[in-house]
């Protein structure tokens, strides 16, 4: 599995005030056994605690994830994952081959984001 492409295609044009929530639609391309597949998500993201996401459009019968951050001060912070997803046919059958990889890519890629992200502030 790679991700080929991992890219915001529209973000809300104001966060709210009060807790710091912006909405991000985003998609990822994903390349896997000679095929590509596509996702979009709609994010909501609230700066330095969590991300949630629900699938739009993509090859899942239904997706949704959190990422929650503890921060641990100068040490770093700890990022867990909740994932929850419904696939069927072939998909569904090479995606339980591999979960695992799927999973420590999503986390790598997600990672390198977030580095980049909090480079920019």
């Amino acid at each position: 599995m790679e991700v080929l492409a991992s890219d915001p295609i529209e973000e809300s044009d104001k966060k709210d005030s009060q807790d710091g929530t912006e909405l991000v639609t985003a998609k990822i391309t994903v390349g896997f056994g000679g095929h590509t597949y596509e996702m979009t998500t709609r994010n909501q993201n609230r700066h330095l605690e969590s991300v949630s996401m629900v699938m739009v459009s993509g090859p899942f019968e239904s997706f949704k994830g959190e990422w929650s951050f503890s921060s641990y001060g100068a040490q770093g912070c700890q990022i867990d994952i909740d994932i929850s997803y419904a696939v069927s046919g072939l998909l569904g059958k090479a995606i339980k081959l591999v979960q695992g990889k799927i999973v420590d890519k999503t986390v790598s890629s997600f990672t390198k984001r977030f580095d980049w992200a909090l480079s920019r502030k």
